[in-house]
Formats: C-alpha cells, structure tokens, sequence
C-alpha cells in the first residue's frame, strides 16, 4: 500500500480523535439513565443508547471518509454470530485460567450464592454485550482502523489502548488497572478485531471476560459464585490478568501472522 502523505496522516489522526471526543460526549450525556433506572438496568439503558449512538456515529464517519463500515469491521454479516461466539469462547477461558492462577497462589475458593444471583444472569448477559458493543465500536472499529491504515498497525494499537486506558481512568479506574488493566486488553481486543477483520470477535472475548468476573463476585456487586478466602489477592489477581491476557495476545500474533503485519 502506497504511502500517506504527512498531511493526510494527521487530518485522519484528527477525524479519530473528533469520534473519540463525541464518543465520551454521547457517553456522559447518557450517563443521568443511571440515576433513572436503578442497578443493572440503568448500565443496560446507558450501554443500549451509546452503542447504537456510537454505531450512527461510526455510519457518519465512514460516509464522510467515503470507505465501508466492512473496512472498519463494523458491517454485520453472516458469520458475526458464529465469531461472537467464537469470542465468548475464547473470553470465559482467559476467566477460567486467570482465576486458577489466582486460586493456586492465594488459596481463594468459590462459593454458590443465593438464587437472586441466578436470576440476574440474563440481565448481567445483556448489560455486558451493550457495553462491549460500545467500547469496541468507539475504540476498535473506525478509529483503530483508519489509524492503522495511516500509521501502521502498532502504533495504531498502541495510541488506542492508551486512549482506552484514559477513558477508564476518568471514570475513576486506578493507575494501575487503567494502565495494566484497561491498556492490556485494548491491546487484546485490539489484536482480535485485525486479525478477525472485524468486531464480532472482540466484542465476544470482551463481554465474556467481564460476564464471566461478574459470575465469580469480581465486581463487587452480584455473581452467581462468591470469592472465599479472597485475603489480599488483587495483586495476585491483576498480575494473573496481565500474564494471560498476554498469553493470548502472543497466540492471536502465531495464529494471525498475516493479518496483523504492518499495512499502510
């Protein structure tokens, strides 16, 4: 692929950062639901009206730039379900050995909760794909993929990861899960949507991760299972997530040699 222009390279380094900028814009004004619609359901209305703003947002961007939502990953197609589910996969897997990693360093077991916890697994389910739906479309559809195009595939990476680790600071992550936590899988997700071509497959692996931490009380609130003998072990626990979350990245980079080479 022929060279971009300086010129050309930061008015697109512009438009991305415009989208990401309306993005947090649609995000805050959402933001008031919450207090509308108590728990689970106030995040599900929050993440119903960004994804589907953010979806609009990317038609108007794609249109403007006169290239396909196909080239940015965001066009539904045949096999979207399949790759979603492909992610979902993939995503309750890197639960299932960060957590025993977890349990072998630091003793923590699980316990089943009550059935209150049983019956708000649907609700948990769809509040988890709307907002995976809404992250990656902000963050690995238009803006990774025209970023790529003009700069290359990690520094494009890199500058959006470093965008989503900024976002989840603001919204009150600490340093280090903004920086270990958030940056590392914008890094995963990121990796997954070039080497799928598209965004089913992140938004699966993204969904199950958090639904599957959900399932196991690592949010705080809810879960079907509840950590025993927990002790100090989020430490433990962040290490186990970055040492996994890298894992899979260096399988998606054996796996997915070509797609992820350098194109621009």
């Amino acid at each position: 692929m022929a060279e971009v222009n300086t010129a050309g390279r930061w008015a697109m380094a512009g438009r991305a950062l415009l989208f990401l900028l309306l993005s947090a814009v649609m995000l805050a004004a959402a933001a008031p639901l919450m207090m509308r619609y108590a728990g689970m359901r106030g995040v599900i209305a929050v993440g119903a009206v960004t994804s589907s703003g953010t979806y609009l947002l990317t038609m108007l961007f794609v249109k403007w730039e006169r290239v396909t939502l196909r080239e940015v990953g965001a066009r539904l197609q045949a096999g979207s379900a399949r790759r979603l589910a492909t992610g979902f996969g993939i995503g309750l897997g890197l639960v299932v050995v960060q957590e025993i990693i977890v349990a072998a360093v630091c003793g923590e077991r699980w316990e089943l909760a009550g059935m209150a916890a049983w019956r708000s697994t649907g609700v948990a389910l769809v509040m988890y794909l709307l907002l995976a739906c809404r992250e990656e479309l902000a963050f690995h559809g238009y803006v990774l993929q025209r970023l790529r195009k003009y700069f290359g595939m990690w520094s494009a990476l890199i500058t959006v990861a470093v965008m989503f680790a900024g976002e989840h600071r603001l919204g009150g992550y600490s340093w280090a899960n903004a920086m270990l936590g958030a940056f590392v899988g914008a890094m995963l997700f990121g990796m997954a949507a070039v080497a799928s071509r598209g965004l089913a497959v992140p938004i699966g692996i993204h969904m199950a991760y958090n639904f599957g931490h959900w399932l196991i009380g690592g949010k705080g609130t809810g879960g079907v299972w509840q950590p025993v003998n927990a002790g100090n072990s989020a430490r433990v626990e962040l290490a186990a997530y970055v040492v996994v979350f890298a894992a899979a990245m260096a399988v998606i980079g054996w796996r997915r040699k070509t797609e992820l080479s350098e194109t621009r």
